[in-house]
């Protein structure tokens, strides 16, 4: 169960990433 939490936490981060490089953001696809 804990691997799958980890899988979606590391989910979300990369489509927040990608997100804001969508919208110009400097993060450029690392979410951070």
């Amino acid at each position: 169960m804990a691997e799958g939490r980890v899988v979606g936490v590391v989910g979300v981060v990369g489509v927040v990433g990608v997100v804001e490089v969508g919208a110009g953001g400097s993060d450029e696809g690392t979410g951070a």
